[in-house]
């Protein structure tokens, strides 16, 4: 589907989060232009709800692109923790089936072996 080789468990994912991120990012710019010459602002609801299902690298980098909502502080916790939990989540399904990119074989020993490493700093 895509001309660049993915990782078949990932090319739905990768489609979807592009998409909302696309959607969230367009929505904040949006809102920046409509509170600066006047017009109905986006409810932060929707922003938030549409990063929630996956568009939260859009509204991250729509908040310091357009710098909109960057000093609201009851929406920035929550955006991070968004944003946290997506983090989260991918690192997880990496582990699980493998980088996005279907690298060689010896890229994904690499990195297994990083991760392997890292694992180790890491552990209690």
């Amino acid at each position: 589907m895509l001309p660049i080789p993915i990782n078949p468990h990932w090319q739905y994912l990768l489609i979807w989060l592009g998409i909302t991120s696309m959607i969230d990012f367009v929505m904040i710019g949006v809102d920046k232009d409509h509170a600066m010459y006047g017009g109905w602002r986006m409810p932060e609801k929707r922003m938030l709800s549409i990063a929630f299902i996956g568009g939260w690298a859009g509204l991250t980098a729509g908040m310091f692109v357009f710098h909109n909502k960057t000093e609201k502080i009851t929406f920035i916790p929550v955006v991070f923790g968004i944003d946290g939990l997506w983090l989260y989540l991918l690192n997880h399904v990496t582990m699980m089936f493998g980088p996005p990119l279907a690298a060689p074989a010896a890229s994904i020993g690499a990195y297994l072996a990083h991760a392997s490493i890292l694992a180790w700093a890491l552990a209690p």
